[in-house]
């Protein structure tokens, strides 16, 4: 992604050399080809963040196919203390116990997927042209949550729960459309920027695992395990801005 930001950050310095220059604008044409950089999750808060890399040749000035590659990552940590409750029901002190516990959540996420995008464009107004499209997709996500926690402090000694451990482990794989509506803005003969708007639209299959443990004051363990798997759907919209490089 800093890569991406470089290049466009080179382009936008390079106009002391001209590449501003009107009369050094070509608009697409049959056989038009450009490689192109973005970053998606521009605009959408929590959102994870996506670098795509895609190749789109043109069939006419206003027709053009695009071969996406798609790579959305995210990955957070927080920490904080929590507070647990029992009752201890002994006949000389029937009370309610605290346990002040030290967790921890770590999570990741990683989602790949290929599409095929059929876009038109609308006659240029300027250097500046409105596109649309749609093509199909299939990908891969994969995601973990850990959470941890331990006992900071107890108000009794007669509360039995101690260490907590918690896995979620869930992949998937899935297939759908992308459409896209967007700008982009003709720069150069051999550079332009785009920001567009697309959706996610895809069904899958995804396995589920949970591994629960936990630790008792008496040293005794106890274990869970799930393990899941079904159909899914969704639908989810995210913004991407780049820049494309023409080479022909």
């Amino acid at each position: 992604m800093k890569r991406i930001i470089v290049l466009m950050l080179i382009c936008l310095v390079s106009a002391h050399a001209g590449i501003l220059d009107s009369s050094k604008v070509v608009l697409p044409r049959a056989g038009s080809q450009s490689l192109e950089f973005g970053l998606s999750g521009l605009l959408s808060v929590g959102s994870y963040m996506g670098s795509t890399i895609a190749l789109k040749k043109f069939s006419n000035p206003l027709k053009a196919t695009r071969y996406v590659l798609n790579i959305q990552s995210d990955g957070f940590e927080y920490s904080g203390l929590r507070y647990e409750f029992g009752y201890d029901p002994t006949p000389t002190d029937s009370t309610i116990d605290s346990t002040i516990f030290d967790y921890k959540t770590t999570a990741t996420r990683q989602d790949y997927f290929l599409s095929i995008q059929w876009l038109k464009y609308r006659q240029p107004y300027g250097h500046l042209s409105l596109l649309y499209g749609v093509g199909p997709l299939i990908g891969l996500e994969h995601s973990t949550r850990e959470n941890a926690s331990d006992p900071k402090s107890r108000t009794t000694g007669n509360l039995t729960s101690t260490t907590t451990l918690d896995k979620d482990v869930s992949t998937g794989v899935y297939f759908g459309l992308t459409p896209v509506v967007g700008v982009e803005w003709f720069l150069h003969r051999n550079v332009s920027f785009h920001a567009e708007y697309y959706s996610m639209i895809k069904i899958g299959w995804r396995q589920f695992t949970d591994d629960y443990a936990r630790e008792y004051y008496t040293g005794d363990w106890h274990e869970n395990n799930a393990d899941l798997s079904g159909v899914y759907y969704s639908v989810r919209g995210y913004a991407r801005g780049g820049v494309s490089f023409y080479f022909k």
